[in-house]
């Protein structure tokens, strides 16, 4: 039988989700009882919930820090929880590290526009000057001075980005102008916040959106520093601007090894059209726990 489209995640005709689990064994939320074969994806060489598991101590009756294999509903409860905190957003995809974060939301912005292919490789990508951007090697180019090594002067065959100033919306359009029809997206920090907090010169943000628009980009907020911090909506709640992906990490989670990558329906739902998303720890019932009460937390009157 061919591999049917829906199965791109490698669940068909869709993933199941565990309520909880011990040892070699996972019952699901209707209460069917398994034999975790597939080992969490790989890590549960003790099975579930082995004896000192920090999610075992943490939540006792849950599924433990890791169940992989499936789904588990403390994504479910996280994503509605943190799109309805979001306010703009339609969609999200968990992952871990603002790096990975990055990475799937130029993936998808590729996808989604078509401007992908390795011989327009050179250059696809504005950035701004100065932005951290995770480590992805091709984005390494025109970083912040502090994290900057030998390394990161590459030839231009590597180079996926084409760096900008930053509140400089003339240098932007510029790099259009120079790669006309082969921009995917444009990553901006709204606040430039790794490198000394930088708020958006007025009409800046706006300004990339129009140039989005005009050019059939995408635009992307990279509020894996900054998210949360700026209020429970972001960027786009604090700045009147929506962009069509944003990433997140760090502050959602409390610390936790958890990230996501937020925005347009139709923009997300490419994973199920062949945009690869996978990972073995995204939405991990411990992160999700966390990012739930660092929500609960956040969203207190006064906070």
């Amino acid at each position: 039988m061919a591999w049917p489209p829906a199965c791109v995640a490698g669940w068909y005709p869709h993933q199941l989700y565990f309520e909880s689990g011990k040892g070699a064994h996972l019952v699901d939320i209707d209460g069917d009882r398994y034999i975790g074969l597939r080992a969490g994806l790989g890590p549960l060489a003790a099975g579930a919930r082995p004896p000192g598991d920090p999610g075992s101590r943490a939540r006792p009756a849950g599924p433990g820090h890791h169940v992989r294999g499936g789904g588990n509903m403390h994504e479910v409860v996280a994503a509605e929880r943190f799109l309805g905190a979001l306010g703009w957003a339609e969609r999200l995809l968990w992952t871990n590290t603002g790096t990975e974060a990055v990475q799937i939301a130029l993936r998808l912005a590729r996808a989604h526009t078509g401007r992908g292919h390795r011989r327009q490789a050179r250059r696809r990508i504005p950035r701004m000057a100065r932005h951290r951007a995770g480590q992805l090697h091709g984005l390494r180019q025109g970083g912040e001075s502090l994290f900057r090594t030998r390394w990161d002067s590459q030839p231009p065959r590597w180079r996926t980005c084409v760096v900008a100033s930053n509140n400089d919306l003339d240098n932007c359009a510029s790099a259009f102008e120079a790669e006309p029809g082969r921009i995917a997206a444009v990553l901006v920090d709204p606040t430039s916040s790794n490198t000394g907090s930088v708020a958006p010169e007025p009409g800046y943000l706006e300004g990339l959106r129009r140039l989005c628009d005009e050019h059939g980009a995408l635009l992307i907020f990279d509020e894996v520093v900054s998210g949360l911090r700026l209020g429970l909506s972001g960027a786009a709640g604090r700045f009147g601007v929506t962009p069509d992906l944003a990433t997140y990490g760090k502050a959602i989670g409390s610390g936790m090894a958890v990230a996501a990558v937020a925005g347009r329906g139709e923009v997300i739902d490419l994973v199920l059209q062949g945009a690869v998303h996978s990972g073995t720890f995204n939405g991990n019932p411990l992160a999700m726990t966390v990012l739930t009460a660092t929500l609960d937390v956040l969203s207190q009157p006064g906070v």
